[in-house]
């Protein structure tokens, strides 16, 4: 499958699966923010091989990478995705606000 492809699909999931489930994300602030954590924190993932590359995928689904080698990928999980969720995070917490004061739709 094609790289520019498969990066399409990475993100293309994840945001449709969260417009779908809107109606249950709504109900709570926290709802909204882990979803918007889990679906649009950007990580690096690193495949090494013979065909080594790297691509950026949603923490949702590079997750599973980082858990794999959990001991030499831990400095990454930290000094990357922890800020970006983080950023992520508050960016979130401001937008769910504006979004139930204007009625959550």
């Amino acid at each position: 499958m094609n790289p520019l492809v498969r990066d399409i699909l990475a993100w293309t999931i994840p945001l449709v699966v969260c417009y779908f489930a809107w109606p249950v994300l709504r109900r709570k602030r926290v709802y909204m923010v882990a979803a918007a954590i889990l679906c649009l924190t950007p990580m690096l993932v690193h495949y090494k091989g013979m065909g080594s590359f790297i691509t950026v995928w949603p923490l949702i689904l590079s997750l599973p990478a980082y858990l794999m080698l959990l001991p030499q990928s831990l400095k990454g999980l930290l000094y990357m995705g922890l800020p970006s969720a983080v950023l992520i995070g508050c960016l979130a917490w401001f937008w769910s606000g504006r979004m139930l004061r204007a009625g959550g739709s």
